[in-house]
């Protein structure tokens, strides 16, 4: 009996000191952070935010790198980034207009390649009964259109090419100097040869600074 009134009073003791403990550890924590903090914290992650360090235009201008990866990365990108929409049309006009070339160049490609294989195993064709109707000619059409499909590749590079380039050079003459210290005028010249006659001109004088 004493044995199991102590072992109580014991687990009893235990309890209260465990909340008292509890307690104590609970009310230490801050109920709420100081805004100050979560505002540096929010400013330094927006500040440290590679992509937008990548997006961002020193001066208001905008990075001739940026531009160029934007626009191999997705044509038109790099112009939508200098803030040209209006060359984003003309950029996937001509994407546009290669991809159907490419698509119909393909197609006739394909067909005439058929018709040849079929051709010569005395088989009946697309082009049965038609002034293309012989090995000769389909293989000279056939090698028509292939040439026209590589070529339509070739374009679709070029112009992809082109477009990031175009946004590269953009960007850089957006950054050109244009200032005041840069002065551009005609002036008169004399010159005198070695018979000591003199002649008159006009010359074309860069000044750079004041």
């Amino acid at each position: 009996m004493l044995r199991s009134l102590f072992f109580l009073l014991s687990l009893a003791f235990s309890l209260n000191l465990s909340a008292q403990t509890d307690s104590i550890s609970i009310s230490e924590i801050p109920t709420s952070i100081d805004s100050t903090i979560i505002d540096s914290l929010a400013n330094g992650v927006k500040k440290d935010n590679p992509l937008r360090k990548f997006l961002s235009k020193p001066d208001g201008f905008p990075q001739p790198r940026t531009s160029l990866i934007l626009s191999f990365a997705l044509p038109g990108a790099g112009q939508v980034y200098n803030g040209k929409w209006w060359k984003v049309p003309i950029v996937y006009g001509a994407i546009g207009g290669l991809g159907y070339l490419i698509n119909d160049n393909s197609r006739k490609y394909i067909q005439l390649r058929t018709a040849h294989k079929r051709n010569q195993a005395n088989l009946t064709h697309d082009f049965s009964g038609t002034r293309f109707d012989s090995a000769s000619a389909l293989k000279s059409e056939r090698d028509k259109y292939d040439k026209n499909r590589q070529l339509s590749y070739i374009g679709l590079v070029v112009i992809w090419l082109i477009n990031g380039v175009e946004a590269f050079t953009d960007a850089h003459l957006m950054n050109f100097d244009v200032s005041d210290d840069l002065s551009l005028e005609f002036k008169p010249v004399f010159h005198e040869d070695l018979s000591q006659e003199t002649y008159s001109g006009v010359g074309l004088v860069l000044r750079f600074g004041k």
